[in-house]
């Protein structure tokens, strides 16, 4: 094989390669804008635990009549002063909703004791329920695979929480967030939850 075939084929995979990576960039992005059109608003467990992103506080208040929310636990922590917080606060009391601050970061892993103590607030929330950080695809995540965990759900249902399709994508420039994938791994242990071909 010559050096220009051999040129020719580096270029030939190199363009493939292109188009590998515009391709995953293309459906990341994809999920992206749709993550953020969604305010990635779904039920955990339908009619008692729901998981979103920050909502505007229009639809926030929309979603809580729908759905009869009692409680709203923000990730994010109490941050008076900063509007979505301020909005979500008069939003919560106007509706007459428990909101439950506990900030956790995506990028840090959590101990045994914060992931317990999110799962007693979820547990003793009162009912239905809704959780969410800003994005709702890293911390809620992790929140809503711990609720499943503890609630007896499959595993395969805690693990999908933290998943692309819910925004969650612990890689390249997002690689940070994995903290939220060892925090469940840690948490998994101490439950000793069997994972799907885990013999004890």
């Amino acid at each position: 094989m010559g050096v220009p075939h051999l040129m020719r084929v580096i270029k030939r995979l190199s363009g493939a390669a292109s188009m590998v990576v515009v391709g995953l960039l293309a459906i990341v992005g994809g999920l992206y804008l749709y993550v953020q059109a969604s305010c990635n608003l779904h039920a955990v467990e339908d009619g008692k635990v729901y998981r979103s992103g920050q909502m505007p506080a229009e639809q926030l208040e929309r979603f809580v009549k729908q759905a009869g929310i009692r409680s709203v636990i923000n990730l994010r922590g109490e941050n008076i002063g900063q509007g979505w917080y301020d909005q979500e606060s008069r939003s919560a009391r106007l509706l007459g909703v428990s909101l439950i601050n506990y900030p956790i970061s995506a990028r840090s892993e959590l101990s045994v004791e914060q992931m317990r103590k999110i799962s007693a607030l979820i547990r003793d929330a009162e009912k239905p329920v809704l959780i969410h950080c800003a994005g709702g695809a890293d911390r809620t995540g992790l929140a809503s695979a711990l609720h499943c965990v503890d609630s007896g759900l499959p595993v395969q249902e805690a693990l999908a929480q933290l998943s692309p399709y819910y925004g969650h994508f612990p890689y390249l420039l997002w690689a940070d967030a994995s903290a939220m994938d060892a925090s469940l791994d840690r948490y998994l242990k101490v439950a000793r939850v069997p994972v799907a071909g885990e013999v004890r």
